[in-house]
C-alpha cells in the first residue's frame, strides 16, 4: 500500500540490497490503479533502467527525515486563539500593533490535556514600544503562574499544557527600545529569562546660540551642548520579578542652552543629562561649552566663557574635573564593577579658543561608551571675519574627543545633524556647530543625534546669530536571554 502521492519511493532491482550504486529515488506525482506517474532523479541519484520485476517501495529517504523535522508553521497577523490542531506547531505572531499581538486559550489547558504543546515566536510588533508586545493571556488557566505573560520582538519560547494550565520555556530572547515618544512606558517583565540587560542614556543638551551684532565688532558663537550620560545594568530574574514591572521614563534633548532631562529605569537606574551651551557674548573666548552627564549627576551649563562642570562620578570613581575655559568637561564615569555601570557623555565644545593660534572654537567631546557632545559654533571676528563651526562629537568605543562620528562642521552653513546609529548598542553623537556669517543670520548648530548627542552651538552673525541646535532625546533598550 502506498500513502496518498506526492510522495518519494525507491526504485532497485530484485533479489539485491537497495544501494546508492543500484537504486534511484523517484518523485510519485499520481497513481490509478498499478500505474504510477513519476518524476526521475530525485535527491541527487543517478538514472537506473526500471525494468519489469523491479522493486519499489515508500522507504525512509533523507528528504522523509528532513520534512519530518521541520516544524508546521502558522503565520498569525492578528489576535489568536489556540485550536487543538496547533498541536506541534510554530505560531509566529507578525502583527503590528498591541491588538494584532495577542494570543488567548479560551480551551482549558486541561481540555487540550497534558503534553499538548506549541511554539510561540514574537516576529512581528510596530512603531511604538506599545505596540511591541506580545502578550498570551489564556481565559480560565494560568501561565507560568500568572494570568498572562509578555514577549518582547524576537523572542521564541515553547508552550505546553500540564494537564491543568500552562507552561513555558524561553528559547530565544527578545528585544525593546522605548523612545520619548513612548514616555512613561510600562515594562512588563518577561517570564523564564536567565539574564536581561538594559541600557539608559539620557538627552543631550542643547547647543547655545550665536551673537548677533553689528559690522565691526565681535560676534561670539554658541558653545555645544553636553552629551547624554548611558548607563548600563544587568538583572536576572530575582531582580526583574515575573508578574511585576518597571516604568520607564525618557529624557528629552534640552533646548537651546538647556540641560537634556534624566532617564529612568524605575528606582533602578538613572542616566543623567548633558549641560546646555552658553550663548555667544561679545568676547573672542564666549559661548562655554555644557558638561556631559555624569555617573550621579547631570552636567552643568556653560556659563559666558566657561565651560560647564561634568556630573559627578559614583563614589568609586574620581571627579570630573571642570576647566574654567571654553571646553565643556566630560561627565565622570561609575566604576566598571558597580551596578550600575556608568559612562560620562562627551564634554560639548567652546566657541572660544581652540588653540594658542585663536582658532575660533571647538569640536564636542567624544565619549567611548555615552552620547557625544555638540561642536562649537564658528564666531565672527572685530575684522568681519567669520569662521566655520566645529564638529560634533563621536560615540563608540575607541575613538577620541573630536574624531568621526559626530555631525559635521558648518563649513560656510550648518552644522551637521549628529547620527543616529542603527546599531542599538550605540549612542547618538553631538551635532556640529554652526559656521559664523559676517554679512547676515549666523547658521545653525545641528541638532544631537538619538539618543542623548548634545547640541551644536550657533554660529555668530549680522543682527542675528545662529539658534542652537536641539540636543538629542533620550532612550532605554532592554534585551534579555534564556
Amino acid at each position: 500500500m502506498f500513502p496518498t502521492p506526492p510522495f518519494n519511493a525507491v526504485v532497485w532491482p530484485v533479489n539485491e540490497m537497495p544501494l546508492s550504486t543500484n537504486a534511484e529515488i523517484v518523485r510519485v506525482t499520481a497513481i490509478s490503479t498499478d500505474t504510477l506517474t513519476i518524476t526521475r532523479t530525485q535527491e541527487s541519484t543517478s538514472a537506473r533502467s526500471i525494468i519489469v520485476g523491479d522493486q519499489i517501495s515508500a522507504a525512509i529517504t533523507a528528504k522523509t527525515l528532513t520534512d519530518t523535522e521541520k516544524l508546521p508553521t502558522a503565520t498569525k497577523t492578528a489576535t489568536y486563539d489556540i485550536q487543538a490542531t496547533d498541536c506541534g506547531a510554530l505560531l509566529r505572531m507578525t502583527g503590528n500593533s498591541a491588538a494584532n499581538l495577542a494570543l488567548t486559550s479560551t480551551t482549558t489547558a486541561a481540555t487540550f490535556g497534558d503534553g499538548f504543546y506549541f511554539y510561540l515566536e514574537h516576529a512581528g510588533g510596530g512603531s511604538s514600544a506599545a505596540d511591541k508586545k506580545l502578550v498570551f493571556t489564556p481565559t480560565t488557566s494560568t501561565v507560568d503562574g500568572q494570568s498572562s505573560i509578555t514577549d518582547y520582538p524576537g523572542a521564541l519560547r515553547l508552550v505546553r499544557s500540564n494537564g491543568t494550565n500552562w507552561e513555558t520555556e524561553l528559547l530565544r530572547g527578545g528585544y525593546v527600545e522605548v523612545a520619548y515618544s513612548d514616555s512613561p512606558f510600562t515594562l512588563t517583565h518577561p517570564s523564564g529569562f536567565s539574564l536581561s540587560r538594559v541600557h539608559v542614556t539620557a538627552g543631550g543638551g542643547g547647543g547655545g546660540a550665536g551673537r548677533g551684532g553689528s559690522a565691526g565688532t565681535t560676534r561670539g558663537s554658541g558653545g555645544g551642548g553636553g552629551g547624554g550620560k548611558r548607563a548600563i545594568a544587568d538583572f536576572t530574574a530575582t531582580g526583574l520579578a515575573l508578574g511585576s514591572s518597571t516604568t520607564c521614563t525618557i529624557g528629552a534633548g534640552g533646548a537651546a542652552s538647556s540641560v537634556g532631562g534624566n532617564s529612568t529605569f524605575g528606582t533602578l537606574v538613572t542616566a543623567y543629562g548633558g549641560g546646555g551651551g552658553a550663548a555667544g557674548g561679545s568676547g573672542i573666548y564666549s559661548g562655554g561649552a555644557g558638561g556631559g552627564g555624569g555617573a550621579t549627576g547631570a552636567g552643568a551649563n556653560g556659563s559666558g566663557s566657561n565651560g560647564g562642570a561634568g556630573g559627578a562620578a559614583f563614589a568609586a570613581a574620581a571627579a570630573s574635573t571642570s576647566y574654567a575655559d571654553e571646553r565643556g568637561a566630560g561627565g565622570a564615569a561609575g566604576a566598571d564593577s558597580s551596578s550600575p555601570r556608568s559612562w560620562g557623555g562627551g564634554g560639548g565644545g567652546g566657541s572660544g579658543k581652540g588653540s594658542d593660534s585663536g582658532v575660533g572654537g571647538l569640536s564636542g567631546g567624544g565619549s567611548g561608551l555615552s552620547a557625544g557632545g555638540g561642536g562649537g559654533g564658528g564666531r565672527v571676528t572685530s575684522a568681519d571675519v567669520a569662521d566655520n563651526g566645529y564638529a560634533g562629537g563621536s560615540s563608540g568605543v575607541g575613538t577620541v574627543t573630536g574624531s568621526g562620528g559626530g555631525g559635521a562642521a558648518g563649513v560656510g552653513g550648518a552644522g551637521g545633524v549628529g547620527p543616529t546609529p542603527t546599531d542599538p548598542a550605540l549612542v547618538g553623537g553631538g551635532g556640529g556647530g554652526g559656521a559664523g556669517n559676517a554679512s547676515g543670520t549666523g547658521y545653525a548648530g545641528g541638532a544631537g543625534g538619538v539618543p542623548g548627542g548634545g547640541g551644536g552651538g550657533g554660529g555668530g552673525g549680522t543682527t542675528t546669530g545662529g539658534a542652537g541646535g536641539a540636543g538629542g532625546n533620550g532612550a532605554i533598550r532592554f534585551w534579555y536571554w534564556p
